[in-house]
């Protein structure tokens, strides 16, 4: 639910705020032991709220990773399924997004923030109600793209859509600051009326 706890458990990923009592591990490693800059090298968010800087598609993808070559862009793209909907445009990736990306829908500034994340090569993804604006074609297009290519990365997904469910290993459902269960989707969809509730999956039966 919202105010569950998500944003602090990303902030804490984010290295955004310190555990005051136990300890926060990535890969083994305490994140006191990690400096900014190293996290922030490692780590890729994407968030539902997506900014964009005033530029070309092309530019706002390729900041993910300076210097990265105009193939691994063009991978990128087609990945977080952005060829979909400019490769027709005259410009394609050069055409410009407008301050913040006015020119553009919901669901193509999310992707473009994918593509800018999975060009970045992290080892850790937050994906923060990312494909939220997203309709079921497109989100199952991007998962498959992502998760084919991020081999050996994290992926963490906030998220309040069931759809989204489908694709992860195992969640953890939080309420109040804690995390009340931890189980693969299957098994909390089976056995957890909470859960089934939260995602509305008694409708489905």
């Amino acid at each position: 639910r919202s105010g569950a706890g998500n944003s602090a458990l990303v902030d804490l990923v984010l290295g955004f705020c310190r555990a005051v009592e136990g300890r926060v591990l990535l890969g083994g490693t305490d994140l006191s032991d990690v400096s900014r800059v190293d996290l922030r090298r490692n780590v890729a968010y994407i968030s539902q709220d997506v900014f964009l800087f005033d530029g070309t598609i092309r530019e706002n993808i390729a900041v993910g990773r300076p210097g990265a070559s105009e193939e691994d862009v063009m991978k990128a793209a087609e990945r977080a399924a952005v060829l979909d909907f400019c490769g027709d445009w005259d410009l394609g990736l050069e055409t410009e997004v407008g301050p913040h990306g006015s020119t553009l829908s919901g669901g193509q500034k999310q992707r473009i923030a994918i593509a800018r994340a999975l060009l970045k090569h992290a080892l850790i993804y937050i994906f923060d109600e990312a494909t939220s604006a997203l309709d079921g074609e497109n989100e199952r297009l991007i998962m498959e793209g992502a998760l084919a290519h991020t081999e050996g990365a994290t992926m963490l997904f906030v998220t309040h859509r069931p759809s989204t469910l489908q694709w992860v290993d195992k969640v953890l459902m939080l309420d109040h600051g804690e995390v009340i269960a931890m189980d693969t989707h299957a098994a909390l969809s089976a056995e957890n009326e909470t859960y089934r509730a939260l995602f509305h999956l008694n409708d489905e039966s």
